[in-house]
């Protein structure tokens, strides 16, 4: 993994954090931020190892942003909906 995949993976988890905080007020968003840069990550770490993709491709990897965006917002999903705090009648 280079130094531009976590730049990207930080940025990343930046933005998917932030709205996740919008979409599940419960969430803070110091965890949502840190949840979805791991996400990214591994995301990343799937896509190069796991996948065997080229890890340099002559222009944008889409591919790989792809699976960065879409396993930080997975993970942020689920750890949001596991902790999710329902509403009890009194």
């Amino acid at each position: 993994m280079k130094l531009d995949d976590l730049l990207f993976a930080l940025v990343g988890g930046v933005l998917i954090g932030c709205a996740a905080r919008a979409l599940w007020p419960t969430l803070a968003l110091w965890a949502g931020i840190l949840l979805a840069t791991v996400g990214m990550i591994g995301g990343t770490m799937i896509y190069l190892d796991v996948l065997q993709f080229a890890a340099e491709t002559p222009n944008v990897d889409w591919w790989r942003h792809f699976w960065q965006l879409g396993t930080g917002i997975a993970l942020v999903s689920a750890v949001a909906a596991l902790t999710r705090r329902l509403p009890f009648p009194r």
